[in-house]
């Protein structure tokens, strides 16, 4: 993915007062308050984590002859 895609978009943070208020573009559209940047990002480097570890192939299951066949 284009580092200019709009689906490179993980996330939209503003700064009020003394928080960063953050909105989760992609992985649901949750908004979520934070202390400080660090927290920031460990909070989204879970998320990317969270999403690469899904996007994996199904795990495939042995198969076994139908009875009939034996």
């Amino acid at each position: 993915m284009s580092a200019n895609d709009a689906e490179s978009v993980l996330a939209y943070v503003e700064r009020k007062g003394e928080r960063y208020r953050v909105t989760w573009v992609r992985g649901g559209r949750s908004a979520v308050s934070f202390e400080s940047l660090d927290d920031i990002l460990r909070a989204a480097a879970a998320r990317v984590n969270a999403e690469t570890s899904r996007r994996r192939k199904p795990v495939t299951i042995a198969h076994r002859p139908p009875l009939a066949a034996i």
